[in-house]
């Protein structure tokens, strides 16, 4: 439940809205004094939950990610790829690292950190990791 209504009196109602939890762990709710009739009430709580970012299924996380990615669409760093016939602004889409550098980290680098503390030997990783699936990895580059 993201947001509610709470009953006060005769025409007068609490609007509350769930925002998540803070660093420290505990839950933070907007909440709205609001008055009129349950109808106008629950418009207003609609428009409460616009403003945190929680109507329509946007999720707390969306909201906290999505500046980032729109910094990394600008450096020409990630890029956003949707489905044929798809809206520009719809939902299916998904994001894809145009760097090739950082897409070589994220792929082969960065699952196997743990092991390379602990251990595991670069070129033991090359062989086992990195060897078998560069050609694969690389060849977009070649073909875009």
């Amino acid at each position: 439940m993201r947001g509610h209504l709470e009953a006060r009196g005769s025409g007068t109602w609490r609007a509350k809205v769930f925002l998540g939890q803070d660093a420290n762990g505990r839950q933070r709710y907007l909440t709205r004094s609001i008055h009129g009739t349950k109808r106008e009430v629950d418009a207003q709580l609609r428009e409460l939950m616009l403003e945190a970012g929680l109507a329509h299924g946007t999720s707390q996380a969306t909201r906290i990610i999505s500046p980032y990615l729109s910094t990394l669409s600008d450096l020409r760093i990630a890029s956003r790829h949707m489905p044929f016939g798809a809206a520009d602004n719809g939902r299916g889409g998904h994001w894809r690292m145009d760097d090739n550098l950082l897409r070589f980290w994220f792929h082969f680098v960065f699952p196997y950190q743990s092991g390379l503390k602990n251990g595991l030997r670069p070129d033991d990783l090359f062989t086992s990791e990195i060897a078998t699936g560069l050609a694969q990895h690389v060849s977009p580059v070649f073909e875009d």
